[in-house]
Order: C-alpha cells, then sequence, then structure tokens
C-alpha cells in the first residue's frame, strides 16, 4: 500500500494465506501517523416497546 507519505509492506503466506509481518516506512522529515485504538460505535437503543393493551372491563363481564 501507498501513499504519498508512507509505504506499507504486508508480508502474507502464500496468495491467499495469513498475514504473518507488516512493515511500515515514512519519508524523510516526515511523521508517522498517529496509532490509537478506534472508539467503539455506539449501539443504538432499542425501540421502546409498547404495554400490552388490557381488556375492559366490559369484555371482562360479558
Amino acid at each position: 500500500l501507498r501513499s504519498p507519505t508512507h509505504v506499507l509492506y504486508l508480508l502474507r503466506r502464500g496468495e491467499a494465506g495469513a498475514i504473518v509481518g507488516a512493515v511500515l516506512h515514512g519519508k524523510p522529515r516526515e511523521g508517522l501517523p498517529p496509532f490509537t485504538r478506534p472508539q467503539p460505535v455506539a449501539k443504538a437503543d432499542p425501540p421502546a416497546r409498547r404495554a400490552a393493551a388490557k381488556r375492559s372491563a366490559r369484555k371482562l363481564a360479558a
């Protein structure tokens, strides 16, 4: 992978094999990107459930 300021060499086992190593090179006098953990994505609250409908007193009497 290449960008204007960095090159990443990814070492794999075979054509579609596991990744066994990686090397990141920066150009002279260029800082490397910050290595931070991405923040977890906040999950949306589940939709509120409606209360079960109650039977009216008339239906119970019948």
